[in-house]
This record gives C-alpha cells, sequence and structure tokens, in this order.
C-alpha cells in the first residue's frame, strides 16, 4: 500500500498550537484599521473603488437581473460572476444601498473571511508540518501590515484568500478520508468559489484531481464513486450560469466575458503592461459609450481582436510585458508600488521558494499540492496584467511553506507517523 500523507504530532516538548490568541490578535487588528479608516474617509470612498460592483447590485435589488455594470440600462452582464454582486445586494438590502452601515458591515464580514484564513492556515500546518510552522504561519498573516489593510479592499479578495485556503484544507483531509461527506463538501465549497472567483477554475480542478489521484493510491479498494459523483454535480451546478449567458447574452461564455478587456488593458498600444483605471468604462465616457452602442459580447470581442493584434505586430514587446508582468506579481511591484507591500511579497516568494525546494525533498505530494494553485493562478495575470490582491490569493500558501523552512527542524523533529 502507498504512503498516506503525514501527520506530524508535535512531541510533549515542542509547542502549542496558539489558534485562539493569534486569531484574537488578528480580528482585533482588522478592526482597529476598520475603525480607522471608516473615521479618515467616507462610506463614498469605499465603495468608489469598484463602482461595478454597486451598478449590479442596484440591477439586482431593482429587478433587471445582473445586467449594466457600468450605470445605465446597458442590458445582461457576464462582465463579473453573480456571487458576490449577490452578496453585497444582500447587504445592501439590509443596511442601504452606499451607506456607511453597508460599508462597515462589508468590512466586519471581510474581516472575518481573513481570520478564518488563518484558521485555515493553522489548521492545515498542524496537520502537515508542526505547531511550529502553525503558530508562526498564523502570527504573519495576523500581523503583516499589508495584509491588515485586505478587509478594506472593496471586491471579493479577502472571500477568495479564504476559500481557496478552505480548499486545500479540505483536500488534504479528503485525500486520507476519502469518505463522501469531505468530497461533497468539497463540491459545496468549488460552487461557492466558481460562483464568485471563476478564476480559482484551474486550481480547483487541479487540486481536485491530486486529491482523487493521492486519495486512492493511499486506499486502492475505495472506489472512485465519490470524485466523480462530486465532479458531475460540481459539472452541473456550475452549468446554469454558461447556460445563463448563452441565453441572455447569446454567446457562450462559461466563466466571464472579461477575459478579452483585460487582455487589451494589459497589451494595447502604449501600454506599460499594467491596468489603467483611466480606461475603464465605469470612468471613460468614450470606453462607456462603446460599451453601450455595441453591448458587452461585442465590445468584449473587439477589445480582445485589438489586443492579438498588438502582440502579433510587435511579439517582442509582448514577450517584454510578459516578462515585466511575472515580475512584478511576485515581486508586489506595481504601479504605483507600494514599498511595504512590496517588501513583504519579496520576502514571502524568496522564503517560499526554499520552503518550496525543501518540501519537494521531504514531502513530494504535499509540494505537488501546493504548487498546483502556485503555477496555474498567476498564468492570467502573466498575459493580461498583475494586481496586489490577485497575488494575495495565493499568499496563504506561500507564507506556510515559508514558515516550515524556517521551522523544518522542529518539524523533523515531530514523529509522523504513516502506514505500511
Amino acid at each position: 500500500m502507498a504512503k498516506p500523507l503525514p501527520k506530524p504530532i508535535a512531541t510533549p516538548a515542542g509547542p502549542r498550537l496558539h489558534l485562539f490568541p493569534i486569531v484574537l490578535l488578528a480580528e482585533s487588528l482588522r478592526l482597529i484599521i476598520i475603525v480607522i479608516t471608516l473615521k479618515a474617509h467616507p462610506a463614498t470612498w469605499f465603495f468608489a473603488q469598484a463602482s461595478e460592483l454597486n451598478e449590479l447590485a442596484h440591477s439586482l435589488l431593482t429587478g433587471h437581473g445582473l445586467s449594466s455594470p457600468f450605470g445605465g440600462l446597458t442590458g445582461p452582464s457576464a462582465f463579473l460572476a453573480p456571487g458576490y454582486p449577490l452578496f453585497i445586494a444582500a447587504i445592501f438590502r439590509i443596511f442601504q444601498p452606499q451607506s456607511f452601515a453597508s460599508a462597515f458591515a462589508l468590512m466586519l464580514l471581510q474581516s472575518l473571511f481573513a481570520t478564518a484564513t488563518i484558521v485555515c492556515m493553522m489548521l492545515l500546518a498542524r496537520k502537515l508540518f508542526s505547531n511550529a510552522t502553525a503558530n508562526l504561519a498564523g502570527i504573519v498573516w495576523a500581523v503583516s501590515p499589508p495584509l491588515l489593510f485586505l478587509p478594506t479592499i472593496y471586491w471579493d479578495t479577502s472571500f477568495s484568500i479564504f476559500i481557496l485556503t478552505l480548499f486545500i484544507l479540505l483536500y488534504v483531509y479528503c485525500a486520507t478520508n476519502p469518505t463522501w461527506r469531505n468530497w461533497l463538501s468539497i463540491a459545496g465549497c468549488a460552487l461557492f468559489a466558481l460562483y464568485t472567483n471563476p478564476s480559482l477554475a484551474t486550481a480547483i480542478a487541479g487540486c481536485f484531481l491530486w486529491t482523487a489521484f493521492v486519495s486512492h493510491r493511499i486506499f486502492p479498494r475505495v472506489r472512485l464513486t465519490s470524485p466523480i459523483a462530486a465532479a458531475v454535480l460540481i459539472a452541473l451546478c456550475f452549468s446554469l450560469w454558461p447556460l445563463r449567458n448563452y441565453e441572455r447574452l447569446h454567446a457562450f461564455i462559461p466563466l466571464r466575458s472579461n477575459l478579452g478587456y483585460e487582455l487589451w488593458q494589459g497589451n494595447r498600444p502604449g501600454s506599460d503592461g499594467f491596468f489603467s483605471p483611466a480606461l475603464h468604462p465605469n470612468v471613460n465616457r468614450q470606453e462607456f459609450q462603446r460599451y453601450a452602442s455595441l453591448g458587452e459580447v461585442a465590445y468584449m470581442r473587439e477589445k480582445s481582436e485589438q489586443a492579438k493584434a498588438a502582440i502579433r505586430s510587435d511579439p517582442s514587446r509582448f514577450a517584454t510585458l510578459t516578462s515585466k508582468r511575472i515580475f512584478s506579481f511576485w515581486s508586489g511591484m506595481s504601479q504605483p508600488s507600494v514599498w511595504p507591500m512590496v517588501a513583504y511579497a519579496s520576502a514571502t516568494t524568496l522564503l517560499g521558494l526554499l520552503g518550496f525546494v525543501l518540501l519537494l525533498h521531504k514531502q513530494k505530494k504535499i509540494a505537488i499540492l501546493f504548487a498546483i494553485p502556485l503555477l496555474l493562478l498567476p498564468l492570467p495575470y502573466y498575459l493580461t496584467h498583475p494586481d496586489y490582491r490577485f497575488r494575495c490569493v495565493i499568499d496563504p500558501l506561500l507564507t506556510l511553506v515559508a514558515a516550515y523552512a524556517l521551522t523544518r527542524r522542529q518539524c523533523a523533529e515531530s514523529p509522523s507517523p504513516t502506514a505500511h
């Protein structure tokens, strides 16, 4: 029988898991940041970060469905997946649209997503590595200044970080205990993730296949019925979204409609490889009028063709911009650069790389599991444009392997029973 995943158990002399104090510290610091932010800025500052979320939520509340992301009455949209706009609409229904109470409620809920992420990180580190690794990773995520401000970002970032970390934890538990309940939990989380942030799809699929393969290697007598049933359930339930898009937009849009636009933003003539807010239809009148006159599908198709034409006309420039975006993604440098973010991103990237190399020698299966989202999630941003909040989605995994690199001796001292 193949060896199962290791289950480190802290020795009596080893450190205890300080889960509650670390989570309490993390939430307290985030609440302080939220209070400071709301005192320094009006609620309109928070909601101005992503006006398309406001417009989509308004359309949902007024019975127009998911439509008109940039204002006006421009018709059905697949610019964003429906999950977070529905969440925003629910908050607006309870606390009034774009009010102080709505801003506070959203920031508070996003801070809870952040602390839930820390819980998942520490439980994952305890299961795979040691209590020492769990405590260090938890503390880093609790107090690092760039992470403290995540709840004040008006986007699905905090939820996406949490759901991906929860996924990895569920995958590990399912690999060592492949019950139908665990597979059903994975299917449920996958649907929440896909309906909120479809860019997680490649990581979800890759890790799903890893779990099915590893669990079957550990328990060869266990049939693959459960993972197959879970995959079918995910496919059937998520198919409602592309079917809706085909019916309302008359185009096959499996995830979101915005890929061509994002490709154009990062590769259009004159682009520096980064996103230009001044060219977004929610602020640029000319772009909005073009979007409104063509319709969403034709507008996105036009942007895609323009981007492809620019790439074909100068492949070397595209290669240069892509290299620049790859460096920016992993170093945290953007336009403009915030140096505490750059320092934090660069440190976790370098230490994470060291931890990954060490992990590859000691626990190859776990290294592969971590490598799947680390390799797959950034790929679209290499081709379009990077942003620090995109990198934050995989930051818990980098922090875990970085903490492992710094505490590996204590991990080695903890006995790791395996079945033979």
